[in-house]
């Protein structure tokens, strides 16, 4: 019996693999611990708001809010960024998740993140879940300190694509031979490019577009 080509299985984290936008949590979290603003975590409110509902693109919100981390040591905030998933995340995981990750495991399959997370959060779920590829959002660093920009290209949106192309590219699979599971019609990009997606408790525009393509929508509580 010929053994099955390995596909690609790709999976957003919030709101998909997580049951709660981490970024918002996150946000509550350095709020009540004094590191951001009541009108810098108002502001962020509205971006996400604003990005889940009408589909606003914030790459420039996701800039700035890098920028606020300038001459932080990125030691110090993979610490704090890894006691938050133990505290605040580790058991926010969907069951239907872990059970999807574990078929593709089971097959063969190349299994990866792709998230507009941090890095150093999707770094602490892959660790978790036995994950070998992580795709998120990257920050640059200097002498170990933060230098406040972002490394490009940002793993959002269309940047998404760049990020999922390469990783194919460098295990020989087809993007047609991939699967993405995501719920945020920001990741339409990528959606169009794998050849099997699947809407994972998608937001209200992104399930109409399933509907009207016919994709596959699933929930995994």
């Amino acid at each position: 019996m010929m053994k099955n080509t390995p596909r690609l299985a790709l999976f957003d984290l919030d709101l998909t693999v997580l049951s709660v936008n981490s970024v918002r949590d996150w946000i509550r979290n350095e709020r009540q611990q004094g590191r951001v603003s009541a009108l810098q975590a108002l502001r962020a409110a509205v971006h996400l708001f604003r990005y889940r509902y009408a589909g606003a693109d914030v790459s420039g919100a996701i800039s700035r809010g890098i920028s606020h981390l300038k001459g932080e040591k990125e030691e110090d905030f993979r610490q704090r960024t890894r006691e938050f998933w133990l505290c605040q995340m580790s058991e926010k995981i969907r069951p239907g998740a872990i059970e999807c990750i574990e078929e593709h495991r089971h097959v063969g399959d190349h299994i990866a993140l792709l998230t507009s997370s941090s890095v150093y959060l999707a770094e602490e779920v892959a660790a978790h879940l036995a994950i070998p590829h992580v795709l998120a959002m990257r920050f640059d660093v200097q002498d170990g300190c933060f230098t406040g920009l972002p490394i490009l290209p940002l793993c959002h949106g269309a940047g998404k694509v760049i990020l999922a192309e390469r990783l194919a590219l460098q295990l020989g699979v087809s993007m047609q031979n991939a699967v993405f599971y995501t719920d945020s019609m920001s990741d339409l990009p990528t959606l169009e490019k794998v050849g099997t997606p699947v809407l994972v408790h998608p937001d209200p525009r992104l399930r109409q577009v399933g509907i009207a393509r016919n994709w596959q929508i699933v929930t995994w509580d």
